[in-house]
């Protein structure tokens, strides 16, 4: 996760917990605590959402037939995104496989060994 994120996203948090109506409504301490905490979860959403992008930008390129990207991306994302690995194995070997000839069916096979291990 780069630094600029970061601190992108702390600056969203800080402008939230500022801006709560509890704090010029006189709301009670819960309701304040609440909205921190309704913030904080909008941030673990963002980080979340912004984890997966290389994965999805390679299943974007391997719907789209740019295979040799698709390829190249997953295998960033192998890196990247451990959670994704099976996944990212398996549509590295499909795109492989619709690259054709017998080298690539050579790689795809072995993707799907590496899968299977």
């Amino acid at each position: 996760m780069s630094k600029k994120m970061t601190m992108g996203s702390g600056a969203l948090l800080c402008l939230a917990v500022l801006l709560l109506p509890g704090r010029v409504n006189g709301q009670d301490e819960a309701a304040v605590q609440y909205e921190v905490a309704m913030a904080q979860v909008s941030e673990v959403a963002y980080q979340a959402a912004m984890a997966d992008t290389i994965y999805r930008a390679a299943r974007r390129a391997l719907n789209e037939s740019q295979y040799r990207k698709a390829i190249e991306l997953f295998e960033v994302s192998l890196e990247e995104e451990p959670e994704y690995s099976a996944e990212a194995l398996y549509y590295q070997a499909l795109a492989y496989y619709r690259m054709g000839g017998r080298s690539n069916y050579d790689r795809a096979y072995a993707k799907l060994n590496q899968q299977l291990s």
